[in-house]
């Protein structure tokens, strides 16, 4: 199949914007909705968690837990950093199951009572690992020890259950690990000594999470304006898809400026008509749907699992972000996806690109992207680094736009704001971006009246060749 015959040129919306982007590799920023294994901060009681920024691997692992014990987001976004840096926006989401670890503390006394709990800070199994030990302090009162096989805190000369209290809770310098509580009657108990009280009880609510957490995730990601990404791993319910698709619509629209495009696929097992109708309803230039899954690494026994392609999306967006822009990812190479689910020849491929659907294929031993297009039937925005390519643009004509108000409404301001379009778009004709573009002005005499002025911007994309047919006769010398 031939790419599809497209006109010269292309007209965009522009949608104007306040972002100080210029020409370049703007940095993507990925919004991540997915469980966890360990995490601190606040959880709504519809199930959402504090969005947190993260930047590293390493900063990922201490926010969530690490890959090894299970913890899936870490796993989801080291798929990421296997590529390199990126930046993550990333939002928990739990069941109704989650919670702190705790241990209850009895008072010196012939008669114990509970004068003392200790909860963990973490909504995790890995609380379970902390343990307490109270013992005589080095001068006077108690000392209370607290520790979890990694971390050692030690709070000493401690008179009553306030002063303990009062030490663990410190804004400054008390325990990184938990928290205590107690009756106001108990502040002047005093602990009894004990060897290894353990936390127990703890829950980080990573398996089987409502949707209605994920959709409050998303409802979140409205107050994010630099999100260019959006991805929730391993779901793959048709309803949050539309969600998903709806969220980007609507943050890349005239209003809301905040362009993003999301990044969804589908369960294991399913028929190829099966997966050929997810997109019959979801058509969108905001959404991309990948339409096989594939085998990863297990982060806990480094065996060859198959994931689904709701799973598969995360390294597909490592792949993306590691990469310019303007850069095209089809038919890159997946280092981390070691196979596939299922491999489709080229009369399937063809099939699945008619669905609008992102495939992958095996060639030269690797997993690569044959077709990374969106949902969308509109022929000028096919793929999805063309989007990206669309959305630079808008960022950089909402700056020009920007910096236009209050200029004078005159032939000369739109001399001046032309230079600044035409310079930005020569950048990126420069590095391959785009073929062509014209810039014209589009002010009407309405517009003269309200001291307004329009840009149209006219681009010829620079598209990959994705298929090619054809046969070569060949003649011997005459």
């Amino acid at each position: 199949m031939a790419q599809d015959s497209r006109a010269p040129f292309y007209e965009i919306t522009v949608n104007p914007d306040g972002l100080q982007i210029l020409p370049g590799a703007p940095a993507d920023v990925l919004y991540l909705m997915a469980p966890a294994k360990q995490g601190g901060g606040d959880i709504d009681a519809d199930g959402a968690g504090e969005v947190v920024l993260v930047t590293t691997r390493s900063a990922l692992e201490r926010e969530y837990g690490a890959a090894s014990d299970g913890s899936l987001m870490t796993f989801y976004g080291n798929l990421v950093y296997d590529y390199g840096s990126g930046l993550i926006k990333s939002c928990r989401v739990v069941n109704d199951d989650f919670a702190q670890a705790s241990v209850e503390l009895y008072n010196d006394d012939p008669y114990p009572t509970v004068v003392l709990t200790l909860k963990s800070k973490e909504y995790s199994e890995f609380a379970n690992n902390i343990l307490i030990d109270v013992e005589a302090g080095s001068t006077i009162g108690s000392m209370v020890t607290i520790y979890d096989g990694t971390v050692t805190e030690i709070f000493d000369n401690l008179t009553d259950v306030e002063a303990i209290a009062t030490a663990i809770n410190s804004a400054t310098t008390g325990s990184n690990l938990i928290i205590a509580e107690f009756d106001v009657g108990d502040a002047s108990a005093v602990l009894a000594d004990i060897v290894g009280a353990q936390l127990t009880g703890g829950d980080s609510g990573d398996t089987n999470v409502p949707t209605t957490a994920y959709v409050a995730a998303l409802s979140k990601a409205e107050l994010h304006k630099d999100v260019t990404l959006v991805v929730a791993p391993g779901v793959d319910d048709a309803t949050f898809h539309n969600a998903m698709k709806v969220h980007c619509e609507l943050m890349s629209n005239k209003k809301n400026k905040a362009y993003r495009t999301a990044f969804v696929g589908c369960g294991l097992s399913l028929t190829l008509e099966e997966r050929l109708q997810l997109t019959t309803t979801l058509g969108s230039e905001r959404l991309c749907y990948l339409a096989q899954g594939g085998y990863l690494m297990n982060p806990v026994d480094a065996s060859s699992t198959l994931y689904p392609a709701s799973v598969i999306v995360v390294p597909i967006m490592g792949k993306i972000m590691s990469q310019a822009f303007y850069t095209p990812v089809i038919y890159s190479a997946l280092s981390n996806v070691m196979d596939l689910e299922i491999q489709w020849d080229m009369d399937t491929q063809d099939l699945v690109h008619q669905a609008n659907m992102v495939s992958l294929d095996i060639q030269n031993g690797a997993v690569v992207v044959v077709d990374c297009i969106t949902t969308s039937d509109v022929s000028a925005y096919e793929d999805i680094h063309l989007m990206r390519i669309y959305d630079q643009v808008s960022r950089d004509l909402g700056n020009t736009l920007r910096l236009s108000i209050g200029r004078p409404n005159s032939d000369a301001t739109f001399t001046w704001a032309k230079g600044l379009v035409t310079r930005s778009l020569n950048t990126l004709r420069n590095v391959g971006a785009i073929q062509n573009f014209n810039v014209l002005n589009d002010t009407t005499p309405d517009d003269k009246l309200m001291k307004n002025f329009r840009v149209k911007v006219e681009i010829a994309p620079m598209l990959p060749i994705k298929y090619a047919y054809g046969q070569i006769d060949l003649l011997p010398p005459s």
